[in-house]
């Protein structure tokens, strides 16, 4: 009963018109973005700078093979040699290839010319080989200008081979050339997120979110420990738990990979409306868990040179909270970054006692009289009975937060060189909160409330008995004194630089932060790594070994997943009918409220609970 299907025989097929080919106006486009990012500028002056002699001009610029690259991670093909090869041979026009300025021959017999029953002529065979490895070799000498690694690729070597082969370069050699294929890459990305219209870009206030994720790689997987290297040995063992390096012993779920350190820029507004997409901002590679706070200092330093860029908060997961803070945490301020943290449990409650007295809890310095129930709440919240119910509800975790705002050391005055002056909520002129040990704080203060009555609300604090002498003197400076000094930078307990937000841990305002920007960040590595375009996530798309071409890999494929954004953003958004900005609706974040930020998992909403809660 099926209706009749028409015969189709192989010779009614064409099966040479396979190339795809790009306009002119799309060849030009692409050649715009390289222009615009200036990055084969910079690449040609080195490498003309580094060479001896003059030798013979080059027939495929360098302006040429980015392009072509460009074009293919911007279209979802595999990032080849072969490929960059078809792209400037047969998928361009004649003016499109004189523009970017191929000098090389043409194919003696284009492929659409040929006829399916006639073998390949000797002269195409080798004029296909002779080209790929032309197009090869400017790759090579274009990655020469910008490679930091000194060890040999392609082959399993032992390691004393590969001391042997090693590249002389000296430490500050390996530094420049890593610096300059950070500030090739970061341009793409840059030039990328500058791709936003003018208005849209304005809407941007700074926040942002850095972490890191890894890129496997086309080589087979060998740890520390084995007798031969890899072919890639640029890479390590990538592991998801702890700082995701080599785990003492291999298991399954590690594979060999280098790790993408990425800053993504995040719409930090509240409420529903999305003003613009998140979008790759800076990035940095390195081995799988090797020196993060390293690789970001990398990026601040990029970030520091653009000087229309704002910056505000900056979101971390606990890889993060447990750096160095002269290393990762003094360094994001010095940029302009607020940083936003999670804790995990071994960071919760009192993170040190200052030596006069003050205590820092949660990432703010309170009153050392503060109910060690307030202090503990987090860890109350987050541990269980033999049951599995918490020992404190989301609710009650809430309204202990809230209570201890009565108890926050006030700020007196602007930090300065890392020194910032507090008063107890009891101290100055106007006290918060009354306390016997600061009598100025005990007389009625009577203030007009909402409902209109006149009353006195300060909380009064009861200091215990440890914190006065015989004669109910006070015995810390943080009571004798008006104002305490805190000095983050000299007073011997890294933790207060380690710990300390501006955002207070738990608020409203600190859990969105938060979650916003992490949730952005970790939608920025999802997409660019399953996006059917970029597939940042497939290592036989890339097939050149070594840290320099992956990197710039990784750079052009994180832009084109920038770029994939922005059209969809553009194509999708609505307009203020006021302002004529765009935006799009986000979702609500109920769910991912329901845990303090840093925890792995949010807790259900109290209707979804088991049964046993």
């Amino acid at each position: 009963m099926l209706p009749p299907v028409t015969p189709i025989e192989a010779d009614d097929l064409d099966i040479n018109k396979h190339f795809h080919h790009y306009t002119d106006a799309h060849v030009q486009s692409a050649s715009a973005f390289i222009t615009r990012s200036g990055v084969c500028r910079y690449m040609t002056d080195h490498h003309v700078a580094g060479k001896d002699h003059r030798g013979r001009k080059e027939t495929i610029p360098f302006h040429a093979i980015m392009v072509a690259l460009w074009l293919i991670a911007t279209d979802g093909g595999n990032l080849w040699m072969t490929n960059v090869r078809d792209v400037l041979f047969h998928k361009i026009s004649a003016t499109s290839r004189a523009r970017l300025g191929i000098t090389y021959s043409d194919r003696p017999t284009r492929p659409a010319d040929e006829a399916r029953d006639q073998p390949l002529a000797l002269a195409d065979r080798n004029w296909d080989e002779n080209s790929e490895r032309t197009v090869a070799r400017t790759f090579a000498r274009m990655l020469a200008t910008i490679d930091p690694s000194v060890l040999p690729k392609n082959r399993n070597l032992e390691w004393q081979d590969v001391e042997q082969r090693k590249r002389s370069l000296t430490v500050a050699q390996q530094q420049l050339f890593q610096a300059r294929l950070d500030w090739v890459c970061n341009r793409l990305l840059e030039t990328a997120f500058r791709c936003l219209p003018r208005k849209v870009r304005r809407k941007y206030q700074g926040s942002a979110c850095i972490d890191a994720t890894p890129m496997r790689l086309y080589s087979k997987m060998r740890g520390k420990h084995n007798a031969y290297c890899s072919s890639d040995p640029d890479g390590g063992v990538y592991d998801h738990v702890g700082d995701h390096g080599e785990p003492a012993v291999l298991s399954r779920g590690v594979f060999w990979a280098l790790e993408i350190h990425l800053i993504v820029a995040v719409d930090c507004h509240n409420g529903d409306r999305q003003w613009l997409p998140a979008l790759p901002l800076c990035m940095t590679t390195d081995r799988p868990g090797f020196d993060p706070s390293g690789n970001a200092r990398r990026m601040f330093a990029y970030l520091a040179q653009i000087r229309d860029l704002p910056r505000k908060w900056l979101a971390g997961d606990l890889l993060y909270t447990d750096q160095i803070p002269g290393k990762f945490q003094d360094a994001a301020r010095e940029v302009g970054y607020q940083p936003v943290l999670g804790y995990g449990s071994k960071h919760h409650g009192s993170q040190g006692t200052h030596r006069t007295g003050a205590r820092m809890v949660e990432g703010t310095f309170i009153c050392p009289a503060m109910p060690e129930e307030l202090i503990n709440a987090t860890v109350l919240r987050r541990t269980k009975d033999s049951d599995g119910v918490p020992l404190r509800t989301h609710e009650e975790w809430l309204g202990n937060i809230q209570s201890r705002e009565d108890y926050l050391m006030r700020t007196h005055g602007k930090e300065e060189d890392g020194k910032q002056r507090l008063a107890c909520p009891a101290a100055g002129n106007n006290p918060t909160a009354r306390c016997p040990l600061k009598e100025k704080s005990l007389p009625e203060r009577k203030t007009r409330q909402p409902d209109g009555k006149v009353v006195d609300v300060r909380l009064t604090i009861n200091p215990p008995e440890h914190l006065k002498g015989p004669n109910d003197e006070p015995l810390l400076d943080v009571c004798k004194q008006q104002t305490i000094t805190i000095d983050y930078t000299e007073d011997g307990d890294e933790s207060y630089s380690r710990y300390r937000q501006e955002l207070r841990y738990g608020t409203d305002q600190h859990q969105r932060t938060y979650v916003r920007l992490r949730q952005a960040q970790e939608g920025v590595h999802g997409f660019a790594k399953k996006h059917a375009a970029q597939a940042l996530d497939n290592p036989d798309a890339r097939l050149v070994r070594g840290k320099a071409a992956q990197t710039l890999f990784a750079a052009l494929l994180l832009a084109a997943s920038s770029i994939a954004k922005i059209r969809k953003f553009l194509r999708t958004a609505e307009r203020s009918p006021q302002t004529g900005h765009r935006w799009v609706k986000r979702e609500a974040l109920t769910d991912a409220l329901r845990t303090p930020p840093g925890d792995a998992a949010p807790d259900p909403p109290p209707e979804e609970l088991p049964a046993v809660a």
